[in-house]
C-alpha cells in the first residue's frame, strides 16, 4: 500500500479553539523511535513492517476515538512525526456520510465550528438524489472539512491542521498535521522529484 504526502493546508478561519499539538496524544516533532515505542505498547496493536520504513508508520489493530481503524499512520522528516491519520471505516456503506458527520461534530466540539466544511458534488450527481456514495466513489462528490491553530509563531505556514474527509474507497480519514515540519516534508520530497527531470 503506497501513501502520498498530505497537500500543506492553507485556509483561513477568524476563530482559533483549542491548539493542534499531538495525534492520539503524541505531540508533533517525536522521534520516530519514540513513536514506534508508545505505539506498540498500545494492546492489539501491530506494526506494518512492508508498508513502515524511515519516512513513515503504519500500525494495525488501533483504536482512535473509541472507534476500530483499518489503519493508522505516522509521516516523518528527519526522523520527527509530523503527520498522523488514521482510517475508518464504516459497518455499512450507506452509513459513511453519517459516521463523517459524527466525527465532524466531535472534531468541532473539541476544537471549534469550523466554517472549512465543503460537500460538493459534479454533474450529473446532486445532493440528496439517492446516489451520495456512489458519486464519491467515482469522485464526483466530495465530502471534507479543516481545523486550524495558531502556534505562538504568527506566520501562516506554521499552522497546524486537522483534515476530516470521506475518501474514494468509502473510508473516513482523518488527518493531523504540523505546518512547519510537513513544509520542510513537502520541500523535501519537491527536490527528491525533481531529480527525475
Amino acid at each position: 500500500m503506497k501513501f502520498f504526502l498530505f497537500p500543506i493546508l492553507f485556509f483561513v478561519t477568524s476563530s482559533y479553539g483549542q491548539n493542534i499539538e499531538s495525534f492520539l496524544g503524541i505531540k508533533f516533532g517525536t522521534s520516530i523511535d519514540s513513536v514506534k515505542r508508545i505505539m506498540l505498547s498500545k494492546p492489539g496493536c501491530l506494526i506494518d513492517k512492508k508498508n513502515s520504513d524511515s519516512t513513515q508508520l503504519v500500525f494495525d489493530g488501533v483504536k482512535f476515538a473509541g472507534r476500530e481503524t483499518v489503519l493508522m499512520q505516522f509521516k516523518f522528516v528527519n526522523k520527527r512525526f509530523h503527520t498522523g491519520i488514521a482510517f475508518i471505516k464504516p459497518r455499512l456503506t450507506s452509513q459513511t456520510v453519517e459516521l463523517y458527520n459524527t466525527i465532524k461534530g466531535e472534531v468541532n466540539e473539541k476544537y471549534y465550528t469550523t466554517s472549512e466544511d465543503f460537500e460538493t458534488y459534479k454533474s450529473p450527481y446532486e445532493k440528496g438524489d439517492g446516489y451520495t456514495e456512489s458519486a464519491i466513489k467515482l469522485g464526483k462528490a466530495i465530502f471534507e472539512a479543516y481545523w486550524k491553530s495558531k502556534k505562538n509563531s504568527q506566520t501562516e505556514d506554521e499552522d497546524n491542521y486537522i483534515c476530516v474527509e470521506i475518501t474514494d474507497g468509502l473510508l473516513i480519514k482523518i488527518s493531523y498535521q504540523d505546518g512547519a515540519l510537513v513544509k520542510i516534508a513537502s520541500s523535501q520530497d519537491k527536490a527528491k522529484k525533481s531529480l527525475d527531470y
